[in-house]
């Protein structure tokens, strides 16, 4: 589990991780993956922690990056999940989640810019490899909540002003299905 691997703080782990899945997938004809996770432990007893590797928003995202990359040496597609704010399995459907916008950007985004970018945040193993900079993520899973009354996967501001517009993110957003009526799907297509 995420956070196992977070305890060894072991970026070069993680790649190996990574490139363990992608044999995996290899084997069982698997192109995409929808992981790793890196939303914030927010709170000991969040239902999703096993999922997700600290309340550490470096350590996470480093280490997801690592993962992702690790992964897509074998030709795997990452979906960097659950964007964003998601930490609560008992009724997350539809939770709506309030915090200042400083608090999201600083600690719960944080992680997933990392993985986004990808930049600087080569570890030692892949610069063995001669790898010297990693692309990030090429894949993203919105999440079921809420912030604030608007849910993540129809969030222009999130999906687009920020994952693409700020980040340069270039690749797919997928929903965690669509199991609820607050998830419109035509607020994907905005």
């Amino acid at each position: 589990v995420e956070v196992l691997l977070a305890s060894t703080w072991n970026q070069d782990l993680a790649r190996r991780q990574g490139q363990l899945i992608g044999e995996d997938s290899l084997f069982t004809l698997v192109s995409g993956w929808y992981a790793p996770a890196c939303n914030i432990h927010r709170t000991a007893f969040s239902g999703r922690n096993f999922e997700y590797y600290s309340e550490d928003t470096g350590l996470s995202g480093k280490l997801a990056l690592n993962v992702i990359n690790g992964a897509s040496t074998k030709g795997v597609y990452c979906d960097l999940k659950h964007f964003a704010v998601n930490d609560q399995e008992t009724n997350r459907q539809g939770l709506a989640t309030y915090l200042t916008e400083q608090a999201m950007r600083e600690i719960y985004l944080k992680p997933f810019e990392i993985a986004v970018k990808g930049k600087d945040v080569v570890s030692a193993s892949a610069k063995e490899d001669g790898l010297t900079e990693y692309i990030g993520t090429r894949g993203v899973m919105s999440s079921f909540n809420r912030i604030g009354t608007r849910w993540t996967g129809g969030d222009y501001r999130l999906m687009t002003e920020i994952l693409r517009g700020e980040w340069g993110f270039e690749g797919l957003v997928i929903s965690d299905y669509k199991t609820q009526n607050f998830m419109d799907a035509r607020q994907m297509l905005y």
